[in-house]
């Protein structure tokens, strides 16, 4: 989920890349190869792939139509609410002009309207967008639980190749019932996985049991080293990374993080209401000492368009969600922060697997945060 408002499992990572830790691209294939050469089978999975970029793909086009035509909607009707509130000021031109702006500021309410109820992102985009990240996160969520669940078969065929298809189609028939699971099943699943106050819906990947073959079962540390370090780096560094990367704020002129939207918007609401402020101080100066330049109506009315500015601000906030965002990622990280020295300090497998499995957790709280979110998030005036 690439860009602002998005899981935190959707993009960056080790390079600044996106979707890395499923190895989408082949150098990250080349690099995770150099790295984790006996868990490739494993770590490289193309029918995943495959189905993911699709969906990704899919995400993003229907995430940037949205927050465009969004947007496009808030400022047609605030354009429409400006030109409305200074027809005290152009009603007596020649004509046509009062009728020929009074035409245009009912054509940019009501084009914002249309568009606002079509290609809001509070419509049609959004459900698309939603639908189609829920799937993308939830194909990275199988792809890492199945690792976590299975850890120590993997661990086995790793260091014994003959052991890795008995591996690989234990995967395939897992796929094979995720899939069958969420393919054209997709709105009702994010239904229930919003309203999953209990994460009952957690794991998409049952727990090996005795699916783990018996000489697998007793993989030593040492065996299971490789696989730790491959979970650690493409799982909580780079979902650590993602996080890090949505809070950035590299430009006072940016607008595609979070931080950054934030701190747009926050100015543009602090500059239009100090600039309320000084026009009333400035109203009331001229009134007590009988300047006409800097009193009457002239003086009410930039007050007025000042208002509505803020209220067309107020609008993208709804429909950006960037404070929330912000929440949302400062606690994901804190959280990974901690899960990652839990996972460090572990004093054996056991206890390491446990934090494997809380970083699991978090990452699906997290995308069903997003989703509930985004589910209210609207642009409207």
């Amino acid at each position: 989920m690439s860009g602002s408002g998005e899981p935190a499992g959707a993009g960056h990572g080790l390079g600044k890349t996106f979707n890395n830790d499923l190895l989408v691209g082949n150098a990250d294939q080349e690099r995770a190869r150099a790295l984790f050469p006996a868990l490739m089978p494993v770590l490289h999975n193309p029918a995943l792939i495959a189905l993911f970029q699709p969906h990704d793909a899919a995400a993003n086009r229907a995430k940037r139509n949205g927050h465009r035509w969004g947007m496009v909607a808030v400022a047609l009707a605030t354009a429409a609410l400006l030109l409305a509130s200074a027809h005290e000021i152009y009603h007596d031109w020649p004509k046509p002009w009062p009728k020929f702006i009074g035409g245009i500021a009912a054509l940019a309410g009501i084009a914002g309207v249309f568009i606002a109820l079509l290609g809001g992102l509070h419509t049609r985009a959004k459900h698309h967008w939603l639908l189609h990240r829920l799937m993308t996160e939830r194909l990275r969520q199988f792809h890492f639980q199945f690792l976590v669940e299975h850890a120590r078969a993997i661990a086995h065929a790793a260091a014994r190749s003959e052991a890795m298809p008995g591996v690989i189609a234990a995967r395939d028939a897992a796929f094979a019932a995720f899939n069958h699971q969420h393919e054209g099943q997709l709105p009702a699943e994010m239904h229930a996985i919003v309203t999953d106050e209990a994460d009952a819906r957690a794991w998409v990947v049952a727990a090996a049991g005795t699916a783990t073959p018996p000489a697998a079962r007793g993989a030593k540390s040492a065996e299971l080293r490789p696989l730790y370090d491959a979970y650690r780096l493409l799982r909580i560094d780079h979902q650590i990374g993602y996080a890090d990367y949505q809070l950035r704020s590299e430009s006072a002129f940016g607008f595609k993080s979070p931080r950054q939207q934030a701190q747009v918007l926050t100015f543009a609401t602090f500059a239009a209401i100090l600039l309320v402020f000084v026009l009333h101080i400035l109203e009331a100066f001229g009134v007590a000492f009988g300047i006409s330049a800097i009193s009457g109506s002239g003086i009410t009315l930039v007050a007025t368009w000042l208002a509505l500015v803020t209220l067309g601000v107020r609008a993208l906030e709804e429909g950006l969600k960037p404070k929330r965002e912000i929440e949302r990622y400062r606690r994901y990280r804190a959280q990974l922060v901690a899960l990652r020295a839990r996972f460090e300090a572990a004093p054996d497998d056991d206890a390491r697997f446990a934090a494997m499995r809380g970083v699991e957790l978090v990452a699906y709280v997290e995308m069903r945060e997003f989703l509930a979110v985004h589910e209210e998030a609207a642009f409207v005036l």
